[in-house]
């Protein structure tokens, strides 16, 4: 007698599908371990140059990408090249936006700002985030020329402002900004950011 039967369905080998989630999982781990260890030489290397500062010794940072450049930063002395670097990152928190990154990059632009002079910049960060929400725009800050008012405490940076909707440019505008900094517990922290429109002081 012969005995006949009826298969149905379809049988895959899951192997490779296995072997794919295992690949992917280590190099997720592989990538968690990278940023935790990043993160941890960051946060050494500050306290370092922290605990440098509060002794009143000279700080000199040697960017990697620019060895010949040298910034100084201490408790009594700061270098133009530090205070340029220090600014243009904080412009770059305030002006590189879009719906997606306004609200992180705010809040890590308060955290450079002075304790007492925080509520009053909230209050103008808390209106440009709702601009660009509403209208879903996205602004990139290409500075240009930069000065130093050492005896004020002042630092003014120029350049073009380029707005972006869906992707096309909508706008491209020549700005100039006004950062005053301060020195509180041997830290730099900004009292006032704003734009400068028609020579205002």
């Amino acid at each position: 007698h012969t005995r006949y039967g009826t298969v149905t369905g379809v049988q895959t080998c899951a192997l490779p599908i296995l072997a794919e989630y295992e690949i992917t999982h280590n190099l997720r781990i592989q990538r968690n371990v990278l940023t935790i260890i990043v993160l941890i030489l960051i946060l050494s290397t500050f306290l370092a140059i922290l605990v440098a500062i509060s002794r009143g010794e000279k700080v000199i940072i040697v960017p990697t990408t620019n060895p010949d450049r040298k910034m100084i930063y201490s408790s009594k002395e700061i270098s133009d090249e530090y205070l340029i670097s220090f600014s243009l990152d904080s412009l770059h928190l305030l002006l590189d936006i879009s719906p997606e990154t306004v609200e992180l990059n705010y809040k890590r632009l308060l955290k450079l700002t002075l304790p007492e002079n925080r509520q009053e910049i909230v209050k103008s960060l808390r209106e440009i985030k709702e601009k660009v929400e509403q209208r879903q725009n996205t602004t990139i800050f290409f500075p240009d020329i930069s000065s130093i008012r050492t005896k004020d405490k002042e630092v003014i940076i120029s350049g073009k402002l380029k707005t972006l909707t869906y992707n096309t440019i909508t706008a491209e505008e020549k700005k100039e900004y006004l950062l005053r900094y301060e020195f509180k517990h041997s830290q730099i922290f900004i009292s006032e950011i704003k734009e400068l429109i028609k020579g205002s002081k």
